[in-house]
């Protein structure tokens, strides 16, 4: 996909994503989904106060952005990129208009979390 059809999916993206990536707040006790899209990226975040961690779901579209990552935070230090565990990514050249990438991330993500439980 390029920017601007990874720009145009905005709604479908996030929708898919609070789909998958329910099971943050099922399983493992993470508040729904907070919309936090900007005028290049699509970002989910899902915070955990229990456990103080925040995992963020990005698709960033701009020209000179990668793509596709799930990231893990501590919720109560800022956003810095150094502080940040990313646990998956995709490139934006490489993603697919069905989003199967996601089923991916999720699996990817349940994986570390169980680990760190």
């Amino acid at each position: 996909m390029n920017e601007h059809s990874i720009a145009e999916s905005g709604d479908e993206f996030k929708e898919q994503v609070r789909t998958r990536f329910a099971f943050l707040t099922t399983e493992f006790g993470f508040e729904p989904a907070l919309d936090e899209s900007s005028a290049y990226s699509h970002r989910l975040t899902f915070r955990n106060l229990h456990s103080n961690q925040l995992v963020e779901v990005v698709n960033a579209f701009h020209g000179v952005d990668y793509g596709f990552e799930v990231n893990i935070h501590l919720a109560s230090h800022s956003r810095l990129l150094d502080q940040r565990n990313m646990v998956y990514y995709q490139l934006k050249e490489d993603q697919d208009v069905e989003f199967a990438y996601l089923a991916e991330a999720v699996e990817k993500l349940r994986s570390v979390l169980q680990d760190e439980a």
